[in-house]
């Protein structure tokens, strides 16, 4: 990947003309940048159990070579979100739907439909999400990253305590995890028991991220994560 990709007169196109799409290429290449970093995992496990079981370590070597390449494309997917805007108006976008729909029924969809971390969740509102084979009912995407984040809490405290210091859980504009309410500028939440806040003012697709970086943290299968929707309003859009 090529360093001058995108330089920075097209960043400042982007981020001044077209903020909305600034945002959503944003919110596409850190999925894209989550998966990256997914495989690198796997790959690292693999090298790993290679070294373990079979001693091979010309062939493990191989393995992390791989790895390093794939890092670097992790980085730069980085240095591309750090340069997008982040959510420009996250009110605006989190409440779109409630504006504009005419008919709330109408636009209901099968809630047994089980949904994974890795769709477009543009327009679409929650209902239930499950973790683990246990299911959880939300009032929205922002309910849904609070009570993910006191689930995982419970699980390791001292390991979700340090996100405010993991600079993948926390970009360079935004900060998503404080120890402080006042360090949080989108919507603070205080996550249950713990002296610890999170901001839960983003769009859906950036929620849905969060949580992939989350699992990801905890060593959580991306697919033990099911989300189920109340309604999709995409036809308004």
């Amino acid at each position: 990947m090529e360093s001058n990709l995108i330089d920075e007169e097209l960043y400042n196109f982007l981020n001044k003309k077209f903020p909305k799409c600034a945002n959503d290429l944003k919110e596409g290449i850190e999925l894209l940048e989550n998966v990256v970093q997914s495989t690198i995992d796997t790959i690292e496990d693999k090298s790993g159990e290679i070294i373990k079981k079979e001693r091979d370590f010309s062939k493990a070597d191989e393995y992390r070579k791989k790895e390093s390449i794939l890092n670097m494309i992790s980085v730069k997917l980085q240095d591309i979100m750090d340069n997008l805007n982040i959510e420009t108006e996250p009110d605006e976008i989190l409440t779109i739907e409630e504006k504009e729909i005419p008919n709330y029924n109408d636009y209901l969809v099968d809630s047994n439909i089980q949904h994974t971390l890795y769709e477009d969740f543009t327009h679409k509102r929650p209902i239930t999400f499950e973790l683990n084979g246990e299911k959880h009912d939300v009032r929205d995407w922002k309910d849904m990253l609070l009570q993910t984040c006191n689930i995982v809490s419970e699980i390791d405290k001292e390991l979700i305590m340090s996100f405010p210091k993991n600079e993948r859980l926390n970009g360079k504009k935004v900060t998503y995890f404080a120890y402080k309410e006042e360090d949080i500028v989108r919507a603070p939440r205080k996550i249950k028991n713990l002296d610890l806040y999170v901001s839960i003012n983003h769009s859906a697709n950036s929620i849905r991220n969060i949580i992939i970086n989350i699992l990801r943290e905890y060593k959580i299968s991306v697919s033990a994560f099911k989300i189920y929707l109340r309604a999709d309003y995409s036809e308004l859009h």
